[in-house]
């Protein structure tokens, strides 16, 4: 019986070669989407209070910039109707299409933000996320300003 060791070869050769041409499509593909994940981000983004849909008052603006700050702007003191805007500041990173880290945020206010939490919608104007990493759901959504 007659083996063609060169066919066998050029086998294991093609295989290989669309192996290696599949993992580069898979990385060319989520490079593309999480870019355009951080496109989407950057710009001010105004919270929707959905548990109170109709309450129109200031509560939260963020403002992610292109260099990675994110800036929470908020009334510095709630229960009195006041005009006065404060601002804490920290930093993004999507992570990949699907997370994003928020970190170095200032004031007590915010120490459950400081986690990674979950895209679960990213629109050009509107956006949700959830985080889950301290005993229960934090949700938020936004529409952008």
């Amino acid at each position: 019986m007659y083996i063609c060791f060169k066919c066998i070869h050029m086998k294991v050769f093609y295989q290989g070669l669309i192996l290696f041409f599949l993992t580069m499509a898979l990385f060319f593909f989520e490079s593309c989407s999480k870019l355009d994940t951080e496109q989407n981000f950057v710009g001010r983004w105004k919270f929707v209070n959905v548990t109170h849909i109709s309450d129109s008052s200031y509560n939260e603006e963020w403002e992610f910039k292109p260099n990675g700050d994110l800036y929470i702007y908020y009334p510095a003191q709630r229960w009195i109707n006041d005009t006065a805007i404060t601002r804490s500041v920290g930093n993004f990173k999507v992570k990949s299409y699907k997370k994003v880290a928020i970190s170095n945020l200032e004031g007590n206010r915010f120490i459950l933000y400081n986690s990674t939490w979950e895209i679960v919608l990213n629109k050009k104007d509107a956006l949700r996320i959830v985080n889950g990493d301290h005993g229960g759901l934090l949700f938020k959504e936004f529409v952008r300003k």
